[in-house]
């Protein structure tokens, strides 16, 4: 007998294949690849997926009020981010056998109706560019198909083992073949997965008990009920603080199912977010695990480099590619990572030279390659050519530019997945892909009530009463389908081990209400901590004391240097005496300090003749700052005057100035003299709350050889003027510099100050860091 078994995924399959004991291994495949292959249209070719993105964005621009009323819009950088919700949107109502006008009613507000015909016009659009095209995909086949009734007849059985759900258009197939020869499909009915279950009963005109796994025979049209579902189970429970707890509760609980006499591949790990399995690859330490779902092709060092040189592209960005590159003083973090990536500059400018031009598929392969050359990642060869394959075959009959490809590209690439080579026995899988699977051990991390079952509603166009009202499948539908399928594995299992994240806001998932559940406290948290452990070295966290005898004045003494003492003696060891250099600022560029220096001299260059020149000002602002930045600037200064009718000095530089029988030194920000008085000013980027308590303005005083003057610090940030705090003026300032006199050149201990902690660079070597 010739017969057709048909899995819900590739896993099942190999499950199957890997327990069969037969002779002649039957014809095997996913539901997935039998709808495909059964179905097909007699004028049309199925359409590359490059081209089907390009006419819906060809529809999208089209439609009218389309990017007025629904904000999607038609420029192709953008459309590219919107356009799964269209897809996913007119795929559900394809599958569900339901147009657009099904989704109105009498009692929906205006608005929406309006919405509605838009986005019926889009698809009309989008029809009507794939006919024109003699092209058809998965949202219009369900509309225009034909089946291979010659395949299907040249099997005497198909089996179908149904694990999740069958749309409309599903049940419209099986229902057509069902005649053509003996079809069974075999599937678990619960109160979880009802939908399934009122789809067949619709089917088959038969009442199907929940509770018990089946065989439905849709040639004779008779039920078989096969055996009760298992019952509830006793699962361990473990709440924990960090993800890193609960993966090292992971690899706790498959040793101790091990040492139970569990095979490890009768062990599985379910994720419920499968971005934990980054978390679990991190404490691997043994290779126990296999990684069902692979890794993410966007987690590769070839896409990152890719990505990075595309933002800089977008961002019209120079890049600084060198070998000495570490030796800068300034850098940012994408030329951090593309310098260590070994990025050559000649790469970056052949990307640059091309980016806007119409592209040349072998230019564009080239440039591909030499990424993939860099990053040594040869086991992506062969996902990247066949993108590369897609992308050539397209361009003999499409024209876009170099850039429009390269976002194509990453749209493609970016989703794929890399497989899993030589892995551990221990399967860490996704919900979805343990479908119709069975272990005799089952742990699940991460079992919170906002990820069990997942709630995540990934669309723009449909809610619960519209749903409702047109027949497609609800929220509490697939949320209960989530459930069904935990709840299969749970209760298959012998033993089942959870965890979950235990904090003020996250709980665990109520849907362990279902299951009796005994609290697993064989060891503590620290228990666990001890399995990072890899020796017995202990780190002297002691604070580390200096003592040592310094001559504060050997040199002239300038603000800064003196400001560093009074913030923290021990600071000021490391930087001035141990000339500790400071951990160089990544992205430096955008600190406060460096615009701080860049305004400061942009003020001072804006006078003439005494007078602040506010065009001038704005020329050198466009000059230096590109942005929103720059025009808050240039808006924040349209009223700018502090003058006070004097003769104004800016960048006033002192050297070698005598006061209190030392040398001091210094760079004054403005001096205003007028007739009557000396007015100074030191300007600050940021708020004044603190920046009053300082001596700064004092010694600006001291370096003049003044007594009396009008003291102010000008914030940029503000735009007004405060006087220095009452307890900082120069009669103070003598008293910090006598005090100085005192200790210089004698052994003393330079204490740290704790108040200055928190924005002190020398943190880590002072062991403040990691001492709190």
């Amino acid at each position: 007998m010739r017969e057709l078994i048909v899995f819900t995924n590739s896993r099942n399959i190999r499950e199957f294949v890997k327990n069969y004991d037969g002779i002649l291994l039957p014809k095997i495949t996913t539901i997935g690849a039998f709808f495909s292959e059964i179905l097909y249209n007699k004028t049309k070719t199925q359409v590359f997926e490059i081209s089907r993105v390009l006419y819906l964005n060809e529809a999208v621009k089209k439609t009218e009020n389309l990017e007025k009323k629904l904000n999607i819009k038609s420029q192709f950088f953008e459309f590219l981010q919107n356009k799964e919700y269209l897809f996913s949107f007119f795929k559900e109502l394809s599958d569900s056998k339901k147009t657009i006008n099904d989704l109105k009613s009498s009692d929906i507000y205006a608005e929406y109706e309006e919405h509605l015909e838009i986005l019926g016009e889009l698809f009309n659009n989008y029809k009507e560019i794939l006919d024109k095209n003699g092209v058809y995909d998965d949202i219009t086949l369900p509309f225009d198909y034909e089946i291979d009734e010659s395949y299907i007849r040249s099997f005497d059985k198909i089996t179908i083992k149904i694990d999740g759900i069958l749309t409309n258009f599903n049940i419209e197939i099986l229902d057509k073949i069902r005649n053509l020869t003996n079809v069974i499909l075999k599937f678990k009915a619960s109160n979880l997965n009802s939908n399934l279950v009122l789809n067949l009963e619709k089917l088959s005109s038969l009442e199907i008990e929940p509770g018990f796994s089946y065989e439905l025979n849709l040639s004779t049209n008779t039920l078989n009920k096969i055996s009760p579902l298992p019952s509830k189970k006793s699962i361990k429970l473990r709440g924990f603080k960090s993800q890193t707890l609960q993966a090292l509760y992971v690899y706790t609980k498959i040793s101790s199912f091990i040492r139970a006499g569990i095979l490890p591949e009768d062990i599985v790990v379910i994720l419920p977010d499968e971005s934990f399995s980054e978390i679990l690859k991190l404490y691997d330490f043994n290779n126990m695990l296999n990684f069902a779902m692979g890794f993410k092709f966007k987690n590769t060092l070839f896409y990152k480099i890719f990505s990075e040189i595309l933002e800089c592209l977008k961002g019209q960005k120079e890049l600084d590619l060198a070998h000495n590159y570490l030796q800068k003083d300034v850098y940012t973090k994408i030329e951090l990572f593309l310098n260590k990536a070994n990025l050559s500059s000649q790469i970056y400018e052949n990307f640059k030279k091309n980016y806007d031009e119409i592209c040349d598929f072998n230019q564009f392969k080239s440039l591909i390659n030499s990424i993939l050359t860099i990053s040594g990642e040869s086991n992506l060869d062969l996902i990247i050519n066949e993108v590369l394959f897609e992308i050539e075959i397209f361009l003999r009959s499409f024209t876009l530019k170099f850039s429009e490809i390269c976002e194509i590209f990453s749209m493609l690439i970016r989703s794929k997945q890399i497989d899993h080579v030589g892995g551990g026995k221990v399967s860490v899988m996704g919900l979805l892909e343990s479908r119709g699977m069975k272990f005799r051990a089952v742990i699940i991390p991460e079992f919170n009530d906002n990820l069990v079952p997942s709630r995540v509603v990934n669309e723009m166009f449909l809610n619960s009463e519209v749903r409702k009202r047109a027949g497609l499948i609800s929220y509490t539908q697939r949320e209960n389908l989530q459930r069904f399928y935990y709840k299969s594995l749970i209760e298959a299992s012998e033993f089942t081990a959870i965890c979950y994240k235990n904090s003020n806001s996250e709980i665990p998932s109520r849907f362990l209400k279902e299951f009796e559940v005994v609290d697993d406290n064989e060891f503590s948290d620290s228990d666990y901590m001890k399995l990072l452990e890899t020796s017995k070295t202990i780190l002297n966290l002691e604070p580390t004391d200096i003592k040592i005898a310094h001559d504060f004045f050997k040199e002239p003494l300038s603000f800064s240097r003196l400001n560093d003492y009074i913030k923290c003696p021990k600071m000021y060891a490391y930087k001035r005496i141990f000339c500790t250099k400071e951990a160089k600022n990544v992205d430096k560029e955008n600190t406060n300090l460096t615009r701080g220096t860049s305004l400061h001299e942009i003020v001072a260059n804006s006078y003439e003749n005494n007078k602040f020149d506010y065009q001038k000002f704005c020329a050198l602002v466009d000059s230096k700052f590109l942005g929103i930045y720059g025009e808050i600037v240039k808006e924040n200064f349209k009223n700018f005057n502090i003058d006070m009718g004097g003769i104004i000095e800016h960048e006033v530089d002192i050297t070698n100035k005598e006061f209190e029988g030392i040398l001091i030194k210094g760079k004054i920000d403005r001096v205003e003299k007028t007739a009557d008085d000396i007015y100074l000013t030191d300007y600050k980027l940021g708020k004044l709350d603190s920046a009053t308590k300082s001596f700064q303005l004092a010694f600006y005083q001291a370096l003049l050889g003044i007594e009396e003057s009008i003291n102010s610090y000008f914030s940029f940030t503000q735009m007004s003027s405060e006087p220095p705090h009452k307890d900082y003026n120069l009669e103070t300032l003598k008293e910090k510099i006598s005090q100085l006199k005192e200790i210089s050149r004698k052994v003393m201990k330079f204490e740290e100050n704790h108040n200055f902690c928190r924005n002190c660079p020398y943190t880590l070597i002072c062991k403040r860091s990691v001492n709190g």
